[in-house]
């Protein structure tokens, strides 16, 4: 990954930022490869890929998520605020927020969080790559 990376940072202009898909298994490894090749100071955050498929172990807890990496080139970096729904149990005790209801409920206008609840690829899918294992790589 690194002999791929390396290049990727070179190519995105001081304002631009890289978003690293992977699973937890190298999760670790290639975070400490962006440390090296974007700097510490330009992670950004790590954010949960949490999805819902069958399949569970009777051995540890269900493996439903996977990690995407975010980091910029420079502190300059440009980023696009997004918000999102935020479903209250009740819209009683917000006196400087905004409440809203629809169809599911009241809600409030939120900062998307570091979490994404995002249905899993099934193989057939084009945006599947069948890639499971990363591979590491001395960097120079």
């Amino acid at each position: 990954m690194a002999i791929r990376l390396k290049p990727m940072r070179g190519l995105l202009k001081d304002t631009g930022s890289i978003y690293l898909h992977c699973n937890p298994v190298a999760g670790h490894y290639l975070k400490m490869i962006m440390d090296v090749i974007f700097g510490k100071k330009n992670f950004r955050n790590e954010i949960i890929w949490l999805y819902k498929t069958g399949g569970t172990s009777k051995r540890w807890f269900s493996r439903k998520h996977d990690l995407i990496f975010f980091y910029s080139k420079t502190n300059k970096y440009q980023f696009n605020h997004k918000k999102e729904k935020s479903y209250l149990s009740h819209k009683y005790g917000f006196s400087n927020v905004e409440i809203h209801k629809d169809e599911s409920g009241f809600y409030r206008w939120a900062g998307v969080r570091d979490v994404w609840d995002i249905p899993a690829l099934r193989g057939n899918q084009p945006d599947a790559t069948g890639v499971s294992n990363a591979k590491t790589t001395k960097i120079d």
